[in-house]
């Protein structure tokens, strides 16, 4: 099948336009890395074209392109019939890997973590750690984009063949469930529950981000301990000589990146310890997709005391303004003042408690803006290639990531009910009045499968002609005439 695709898109019709489409929409989403650093869009392009999950991921602006420009062939939703139901504060971007663990709180230092932690009861929620996209429009946009991600993943897993449906059901009625009774004033999902239902895929999560965590693993992989002449032992964050083929990396700060985390760190306020101090930086390429050619520092610092127990981890990333696309509103100079402004209220409206990441905050530095997170082996996020092997080594069923579904939509539901509208009201009762008014649980699980068995099969599609275009075009799709 695609092959056809791929002899076939040169020629005139739907598939070249599509084709052309992507193209416009890739090198238009992607224009400010482009004038900047375009071998980091070429290393993203190349990530997006090894995986279809990363293709899904680097592609978010065109798939919610698709969900608001014209197309009289779209079936049309049972939703959306009140004006304020397509104005509500979304995560964006809520798909599989953009949901993990956080440690609430301080990190214990490395000789307390056993005492406090080392029970297994550590109180690791579940939180949507990525709100880039985060913007006001159509609630369902939010569960199309998770069903779809959740199918995807379901299509790949091996001996999961039939997954898709009962996957992308389960998370479609554990959202509606969710949404429903936090309407009626019952007690919503607890992110930090553990093993009430979850199966193997969540509890594997809690239980790698509690051995990691307990294990600082963080400071095994990206710091090194060095003895001065006095023998005391000090710690730096340890350099690659450079980026690996796949474009990884930590490296020595260049002179203009220097400056700018000196800025950065000089106006970061919230999330950041009365007592901080910065022992070492370094610049960090490779992490993520969508966000690959943003400007990414990793800090190591600590709380002024001599030792090595109370250094941290800090990370320290750009963040561009959310897509602006009709039918979407970022809120910037309205709702929010600025996009800083915007990183730190999302954050706080959709964590499922104050203290999820206390290093959360957000500076600007002239017209670009960055947020700090922590950085440690507390926080950690579903991956679709450990998924995969997990079915490949059968430590995970069909019933696993069933489960797994149904955690993501009571999450992604407890998150829109913390939100608000454009106009400032609680979005929960908003949503539960469309969904009744629709048809309810069963009608929304309907309408989740009908467009993630479409979406799944546009994307494979996409994905096909990306490649072509690649072929075609070049490395940047032909925007090096653009960005020369």
């Amino acid at each position: 099948m695609w092959l056809i695709l791929l002899a076939s898109c040169a020629e005139p019709g739907p598939l070249a336009a599509r084709a052309a489409w992507l193209q416009e929409g890739l090198t238009a989403d992607n224009a400010y890395w482009l004038t900047r650093s375009p071998g980091l869009v070429e290393t993203k392009y190349a990530s997006m074209a090894a995986d279809p999950y990363d293709w899904m991921r680097g592609s978010n602006a065109l798939f919610l392109s698709d969900q608001v420009r014209p197309d009289p062939d779209r079936p049309l939703t049972r939703f959306l019939s009140r004006e304020d139901a397509a104005s509500v504060l979304l995560i964006g971007d809520p798909h599989l890997e953009n949901l993990g663990t956080c440690l609430p709180g301080e990190e214990p230092d490395p000789n307390d973590a056993t005492r406090l932690y080392g029970d297994g009861t550590a109180p690791l929620p579940l939180e949507w750690v990525d709100l880039d996209a985060a913007a006001f429009g159509p609630w369902t946009f939010d569960t199309r984009r998770s069903a779809l991600a959740l199918a995807l993943v379901a299509d790949a897993a091996e001996e999961c063949e039939a997954c898709v449906v009962p996957v992308v059901a389960a998370f479609a009625a554990a959202y509606a469930d969710e949404i429903t009774a936090q309407s009626r004033g019952e007690r919503g999902w607890a992110a930090d529950a553990e093993g009430l239902g979850e199966g193997a895929l969540v509890v594997a999560l809690r239980a790698l981000a509690l051995g990691e965590g307990l294990s600082s693993a963080a400071h095994d992989t990206f710091t090194v301990v060095e003895a001065d002449d006095r023998g005391i032992g000090h710690r730096r964050i340890a350099r690659d000589e450079g980026r690996d083929a796949q474009g990884d990396g930590v490296l020595e700060l260049g002179l203009r990146d220097a400056a700018q985390l000196d800025r950065v760190l000089a106006g970061w306020t919230g999330g950041r310890p009365a007592d901080f101090r910065r022992i070492d930086a370094a610049r960090y390429y490779g992490k993520g997709i969508a966000s690959l050619p943003a400007t990414r520092f990793l800090v190591l610092w600590d709380r002024g005391e001599d030792g090595l127990d109370d250094d941290r981890l800090l990370n320290v990333r750009e963040v561009l303004d959310p897509p602006s696309l009709d039918g979407l509103y970022p809120g910037l100079g309205s709702v929010f003042a600025d996009n800083r402004d915007r990183i730190v209220t999302v954050s706080a409206l959709f964590a499922s408690r104050p203290d999820a990441d206390v290093r959360v905050g957000a500076v600007a530095d002239g017209a670009a803006a960055f947020k700090t997170t922590s950085f440690s082996g507390w926080f950690q996020t579903f991956d679709h290639e450990d998924i995969d092997r997990a079915f490949t080594l059968q430590a995970a069923t069909p019933a696993d990531l069933e489960a797994l579904a149904a955690t993501v939509g009571r999450a992604l539901a407890s998150a829109h009910a913390r939100g608000t509208t454009l106009d400032g009201a609680p979005a929960l009762p908003v949503i539960a009045e469309d969904l009744a008014a629709g048809g309810g649980a069963d009608a929304f699980t309907d309408e989740r499968l009908r467009d993630a068995t479409a979406d799944l099969a546009t994307l494979h599609a996409d994905h096909a002609l990306f490649l072509a275009l690649l072929d075609g075009s070049g490395p940047l799709l032909g925007a090096e005439v653009l960005y020369p």
